[in-house]
């Protein structure tokens, strides 16, 4: 997708959204079926899948948000920017 971007965090600082097809992730709304005639079916986004390369993962525990632009959504609500702690930590 065209409205997938990324930021940089450095000095405390959030950079400017770029938007581009990121190079080691990818997110697709889960909002296609395919329908008992074999026509596929357009529904409102309730679910989204991301696939995130290992090579952005550099230890056993991190700690991830999601910012989604249409329709606006983040995960995990009323998270702070800056302050991960409040982000989802998943351990592999």
């Amino acid at each position: 997708s065209s409205t997938q971007g990324e930021k940089k965090f450095t000095n405390n600082t959030w950079s400017e959204t770029v938007w581009e097809l990121p190079k080691y992730w990818h997110g697709n709304t889960i909002g296609l079926y395919q329908d008992n005639k074999g026509k596929r079916q357009i529904i409102k986004p309730d679910g989204f899948e991301f696939l995130i390369s290992k090579k952005l993962i550099t230890s056993n525990k991190f700690r991830i948000k999601f910012h989604l632009k249409r329709p606006t959504k983040i995960f995990p609500k009323n998270t702070n920017e800056i302050d991960i702690n409040s982000w989802y930590e998943f351990e592999l």
